[in-house]
């Protein structure tokens, strides 16, 4: 696989007849936390989803497993729908979820493929660039773009094992430019130590990555005195955990993060287990 592909698409800059009559409904907002090394991955996410301004849902499901050894995360705009106004309960003109895009996408890679995964991350990229391809030719690009700036808009995360039983994982991140849209698809080189990245709202994160803050310092120093009691395995899924539960008390009156925490960690030849998940999450395995 390539370091980088980019699918580059002109698109249509001026509306179809669906402009004057269309109505475009977003829903985005998240924080997720992500522990890399070729021995673990670790993920963590929140539960909420902005609806509109002080409107959220508190139940979305942001970390999923699929076959028993791929996990898959997103952030960015992960649900948009333009609906046809004259008739809002009918068929939506187009409609982005990010997950069953993800679901679409494991179903239709080669399961005997020598890069599963990777195949699954290329289609999930090329669906969603498609998608919003229709949205901007039905409703043009300011539009569908209204409040995004120009660069990334939808970014996936998909992480598992290759034949051999050892840890792999790719980021696809969907941008826009000037009523442009296409997807930079990366395989993720594993560190031998974990090391932590996160997407979303993420300035909790990066207070706590530079560690100099005097919060920092301290919560450094408690974090370090804790953590001897655990294992390896639980020190590393419980950090994840924890920057996201300090990015919520940061935030307490915000419609973007919040709700509960779901975890996973992912090992070499071993199945996805759940450190912390929600009831309403458990479908996909």
């Amino acid at each position: 696989m390539q370091c980088q592909i980019k699918l580059l698409t002109p698109l249509l800059l001026t509306a179809t007849a669906f402009a004057s009559t269309a109505t475009v409904i977003t829903k985005s907002g998240t924080i997720v936390v992500i522990g890399l090394s070729k021995n673990k991955i670790v993920i963590a996410a929140d539960s909420r989803r902005k609806a509109s301004a002080g409107v959220y849902d508190d139940h979305i499901c942001k970390v999923t497993a699929f076959g028993g050894k791929f996990v898959f995360t997103m952030s960015g705009r992960a649900n948009f729908t333009v609906l046809n106004s004259s008739d809002p309960s009918g068929p939506p003109i187009t409609d982005l979820d990010a997950l069953d895009e993800a679901r679409i996408a494991f179903r239709s890679a080669t399961a005997d493929s020598t890069d599963f995964l990777a195949d699954a991350a290329n289609a999930w990229g090329r669906h969603v660039v498609r998608i919003f391809q229709e949205s901007i030719s039905a409703v043009g690009p300011a539009t569908t773009f209204s409040d995004i700036p120009d660069g990334p808009v939808t970014t996936g995360f998909f992480a598992g094992q290759n034949v051999k039983g050892e840890l792999i994982a790719y980021i696809e991140t969907v941008n826009h430019r000037a009523g442009n849209v296409w997807v930079d698809a990366m395989p993720v080189s594993l560190p031998d130590s974990i090391n932590y990245i996160a997407t979303g709202k993420t300035d909790t994160v990066a207070e706590l990555r530079d560690n100099k803050l005097p919060w920092v310092l301290k919560e450094t120093a408690a974090w370090e005195k804790q953590s001897v009691r655990w294992t390896d395995d639980e020190s590393a899924v419980l950090k994840a955990i924890r920057w996201i539960d300090l990015t919520l008390a940061a935030n307490p009156d915000s419609d973007e993060v919040g709700g509960a925490i779901d975890s996973v960690i992912l090992k070499p030849n071993s199945r996805p287990y759940w450190r912390t998940r929600k009831q309403e999450c458990q479908g996909d395995q």
